[in-house]
C-alpha cells in the first residue's frame, strides 16, 4: 500500500491529494493519509484548497468555513456526509 500511496501522491494534482488525505484522516485512516502526507510534503509547497470546490464558487452565497485543516491545508465549509 505504501508504494501505491506514494504513486498517487506523485502523479496526481496536489489539490486532489490534499482532499483525499484530509478525507482519509477524517474517516480514521491516518495510516494511509500519513503515507500520502509524506509524499505530498516532499514535493514543492502547496496552498489552501476547498474540500468542495462548488461551495466557494459564488462569493455571495459561500458559507463560512466550519473547519480549516492546517496540515492538509483544506478549508471545509460543510462536513462530508457518510452514506450508510
Amino acid at each position: 500500500m505504501a508504494h501505491r500511496s506514494r504513486t498517487i501522491a506523485a502523479t496526481t494534482e496536489k489539490p486532489v491529494v490534499q482532499r483525499l488525505g484530509y478525507l482519509l484522516d477524517w474517516l480514521g485512516h491516518q495510516d494511509f493519509g500519513g503515507l500520502l502526507w509524506e509524499s505530498l510534503s516532499a514535493r514543492t509547497s502547496f496552498g489552501w484548497v476547498e474540500l468542495d470546490r462548488k461551495e466557494a464558487r459564488d462569493p455571495d452565497f459561500t458559507p463560512e468555513p466550519v473547519a480549516r485543516d492546517s496540515p492538509w491545508r483544506v478549508t471545509v465549509r460543510r462536513h462530508p456526509e457518510i452514506d450508510e
